[in-house]
């Protein structure tokens, strides 16, 4: 039996995006009705899908998979993330609580429910 968990409770929003987002990253809100990169320490709003001209689909429910900067302190179950640097997540209890699912340390990344 395979697991998949895509399309679960998916919400995507459209925002204008900076500079610094790119397809894969995790994104911060950086002023009225736009997104950057998240940098360390910042509030993670949720994934950059695709970004074109100007403006990013932003995954901000659901299950995705986000990179971790931090990965040798992810675990599955409850944990707070915040930015880290090149759009990457890092594990810090100070920071928004979400529920990982699953760690992958090759890969450095997680898999999370927005």
């Amino acid at each position: 039996m395979l697991v998949s968990l895509k399309g679960f409770d998916e919400k995507i929003i459209t925002l204008q995006a900076s500079d610094s987002v790119t397809a894969g990253v995790a994104v911060s809100i950086s002023g009225n009705n736009e997104v950057t990169a998240a940098s360390e320490g910042t509030d993670v709003f949720g994934l950059a899908l695709s970004v074109r001209e100007g403006y990013a689909a932003v995954q901000v429910g659901g299950f995705a998979t986000l990179p971790c900067a931090n990965i040798e302190d992810a675990s599955v179950g409850y944990q707070g993330i915040t930015g880290a640097d090149d759009g990457a997540v890092s594990i810090d209890d100070s920071g928004r609580k979400v529920f990982i699912l699953s760690v992958n340390e090759t890969d450095g990344t997680i898999g999370i429910i927005l």
